[in-house]
This record gives structure tokens, sequence and C-alpha cells, in this order.
């Protein structure tokens, strides 16, 4: 007779904070809906932890569900109210959602509570341009980027107040900075192409949109953005290739393509009979 197998031992049960960290797991390979079966589990096992909270609600402002995403950042304020990110994160999905003030409100709270993260005052000095402070703006990014050197959004929206103000000079100079820092990041030459347009130097305007576009080679918006900067400088042929592969990008229809489509004419009869 055979011998019967003995059964076998229940696996066991995961703990919350296991569960968290094969989430994580999952986040780096980009299995989010994995990700958030763990974070449900986790949550349910421990309706407390922060941590797991602050996870999917960060999961959820990735998704765009920022109703969802507001739910778990204000339950883990509400648990903890001197929780430093809890504070940070529901700040950040009141921005997304345009409530400024009460946005600003979440970010002085967690400066208060922690003054050494460069990443808080970004996000106050974001805030308070959105609401037109712009010296207050400036003072955060400048705040920052003494805490956190290597920060390239800080000097990029830094570089963005003073292109607000004109101060062309100023702005360059942090555009450059996020460009050495981030340079696969196509808004730091998107940002200086424009700075460099108002100074005048369309030809540093239009090498920094190839720059751009030898990233993202067909965005629409980078190819409209060029062929306005090329009919500008003369350059007829280029301006109507561009605007050619903006309509092909962009899948425009109807009047705005009919409009871009006479204008290309209108540009091969200027550079048919000058």
């Amino acid at each position: 007779m055979a011998k019967k197998s003995s059964p076998r031992a229940p696996k066991p049960s995961l703990t919350a904070q296991e569960l968290l960290d094969r989430a994580r797991q999952h986040l780096q390979e980009n299995k989010l809906r994995q990700a958030l079966t763990d974070l449900n589990k986790a949550i349910r096992l421990n309706p407390r932890f922060l941590d797991a909270l602050n996870q999917r609600g960060m999961i959820y402002l990735a998704q765009g569900d920022l109703d969802r995403a507001f739910e778990d950042f204000d339950d883990a304020v509400h648990l903890d109210p001197n929780h430093v990110m809890s504070c940070n994160n529901r700040g950040i999905a009141l921005m997304q959602m345009e409530e400024y003030e009460a946005a600003l409100s979440d970010f002085e709270k967690a400066i208060k509570l922690d003054k050494s993260q460069g990443e808080l005052y970004f996000n106050r000095g974001t805030a308070r341009a959105y609401l037109a402070n712009l010296d207050g703006a400036l003072a955060d990014f400048d705040e920052s980027i003494r805490l956190k050197p290597d920060f390239a959004p800080a000097y990029s929206r830094r570089g963005d107040i003073h292109l607000l103000l004109g101060n062309l000079k100023d702005a360059i100079s942090d555009f450059n900075e996020t460009i050495r820092l981030a340079p696969q990041v196509t808004a730091g030459y998107l940002s200086r192409a424009e700075a460099l347009r108002r100074q005048g130097d369309l030809k540093g305007a239009l090498a920094d949109y190839d720059a751009a576009l030898r990233i993202e080679p067909e965005q629409p918006d980078i190819l409209l953005d060029r062929a306005r900067l090329l009919e500008r400088m003369g350059n007829y042929a280029g301006a109507i290739n561009d605007y050619g592969r903006f309509l092909a990008a962009s899948g425009a229809r109807g009047p705005d393509a009919l409009l871009i489509r006479r204008y290309m004419l209108h540009l091969r009869a200027r550079a048919r009979w000058g």
C-alpha cells in the first residue's frame, strides 16, 4: 500500500509590514495592480498603518484618482497630525485639486515639523507661486536648493519665477543647472528656449528645441513651438515640415487642422515668392 502523504502545513500569513514591503517590490517592477492588492490587505490588517496609507495614496495620485488619494492622506493625518509626510502628501493632493490655500497650510505644517527637507520647501514654494506670492516662492526655492543642491525641479521652478519677473539672466542660469542635473528631461530645454527667445537668441532657442525633440521626437507641443520659431527665423521650409509633423503627431482634426493646413499653404507661397 502506498504511503499517505502528510498534509501540507498552511503558508504563514504575511504581516502588514511584509505586505507593504512586497507592494514596494511590485512598484519597482511597475506592477501597480499587485501593489494595490497588497496595500489593501495591509491596511485591512492594520487600519492605522501610516506608511501603507501614504503608499497607497501615492499610487492613487499617480493614477489621477485625486479623491481616493486625498482620502488616504487625510486618514493618515487624522491618525497622526504630526506625521510629516502625511501632511506633505495631503498638501500635494490638495494642490493637484487646485485647493492652493489648503495645500499651503499643509506644507507649512510639514515644515514646522521638519525644517531639514528640501522637498517640503519646494512644495510650499509651488503653492505660493500658484497663489501669486512670487517673493515667497523664490525664498522657498532658494531654501530648497540650499538643503538639496542636486534637486533639479527646484532650479526649474525658480527659473520659471525669474522668467515671469523678466530676470532672463537668472532664469537662464537656473535652466542651465536644471539641464545639467536632468539632461534627459525636456522641461529644462523648453524653458531655456523660451528665455533665450525673449533675449533675442533665436539660434540658441532653436538648439534647445532640437535637443528636446531628440528626447521626445514626436511631441506635438514641441513641434508646434519649433515651427513657430523657424517661421520667425524665415526658415519656411523647416516650419512647414514641423507643422506637418505636428498634425500627424497630434492627430488634429476639424477646423484647427484645416487652419494649420491653410497656413502651411500660405508659408509655401511666402517661401516661393518672398
